[in-house]
């Protein structure tokens, strides 16, 4: 992982728990000396943590320390691999393929859950490409990122391309119910997640102007490079622990996706969608084909006129758009574990 193990639990995290369970697992993570915004993350016992501690990523912008931070890395996971001997190296990002010793003869697994061309500043295709031509095993989260691998890096590849999509995470809440039968209105809207570049202020602030007692929570972390508006209807709460979420959103009258549509978006199967109908609640979303599947539970939108018309709709509502026995048949099959269960079976396949 590129990541710490203690940033905000994401599909490696999840996914690695799954497998723990039938499998010997070591994670090998880049350890973040920011500790702010991680979280406790405690994971299942069988997992071994093996955090690579090398040079601060605020460092990295001088060359010569990056090229002795990626040294470091490097050797780290080649010691790792050596000792270890894995039967498969599961790579959840993009790693130079370099990076493993060259007389390893056993399978590889590339986790491509992002379009990393357009969403990493640095150019990583040839890194990619390499990664991808040495890999036994690609995995894909959604059909447009599919497509557009293929399109990248040509037909040949498609064999062992696999789509295995994000899922959901049965979290420790017992009790998720539906509040709109109790008296007191609700003007108050969430979004979980990381506020980044394709994050749209426009149409929350539009709505904003259309309904007066509207208010907004922002809850997760922002990029450093992000202008936050300054309205005192929207409240930054900054990450929150995963078995917190719902006491913090309980009251709220529905949760959103504000995404400016771009090719980093088009590509998402966005994790946040799972966990919003975890959390029975209305979901307003920017509409794009990759998530049309999820139209029974969401209210769509595709222009600030019709983000703005969704709020009114869910502000009038007094039940949510899915029932229970959708919601369950749902969550039950799109859990982690499921999503885990497929990959276990494309490697003995």
């Amino acid at each position: 992982m590129k990541l710490d193990w203690y940033w905000i639990k994401q599909r490696p995290q999840y996914i690695a728990e799954n497998l723990s369970k039938d499998n010997n697992v070591y994670v090998l993570y880049k350890y973040s000396y920011r500790r702010k915004n991680l979280q406790k993350n405690k994971t299942n016992s069988n997992i071994k943590l093996i955090p690579i501690f090398t040079i601060p990523n605020f460092l990295n912008k001088i060359n010569v320390l990056k090229k002795a931070s990626n040294f470091i890395i490097k050797s780290k996971i080649r010691k790792a691999v050596k000792k270890i001997k894995p039967d498969i190296i599961y790579f959840s990002s993009i790693f130079p393929v370099d990076y493993i010793p060259n007389n390893y003869k056993e399978k590889i697994l590339y986790d491509c859950m992002d379009d990393y061309a357009v969403l990493e500043t640095q150019p990583i295709v040839k890194e990619e490409a390499q990664l991808i031509s040495r890999a036994n095993i690609v995995l894909v989260t959604s059909e447009h990122l599919k497509k557009t691998i293929i399109d990248r890096y040509g037909n040949e590849i498609t064999q062992k391309l696999f789509l295995v999509r994000n899922g959901f995470n049965a979290l420790k809440v017992n009790n998720i119910e539906d509040n709109f039968h109790k008296a007191k209105p609700k003007y108050t809207i969430s979004y979980i997640g990381t506020v980044s570049r394709w994050f749209d202020f426009d149409v929350l602030l539009a709505s904003l102007k259309r309904y007066p007692k509207l208010k907004y929570k922002i809850i997760g972390p922002v990029d450093s490079n992000i202008d936050l508006p300054k309205n005192n209807r929207i409240q930054f709460l900054g990450t929150v622990e995963n078995d917190k979420l719902y006491k913090v959103i309980k009251d709220d009258v529905a949760l959103v996706m504000p995404f400016k549509l771009n090719k980093i978006v088009e590509s998402v199967d966005p994790v946040k969608l799972y966990e919003y109908i975890y959390f029975n609640k209305n979901i307003i979303t920017i509409k794009y084909q990759e998530i049309d599947r999820f139209k029974n539970y969401v209210y769509f939108y595709n222009n600030v006129e019709e983000y703005t018309k969704q709020v009114g709709e869910v502000l009038k509502n007094k039940k949510v758009k899915y029932n229970s026995i959708e919601r369950e048949k749902f969550l039950q099959n799109n859990s982690w574990a499921k999503r885990a269960e497929k990959i276990e079976k494309i490697i003995s396949q």
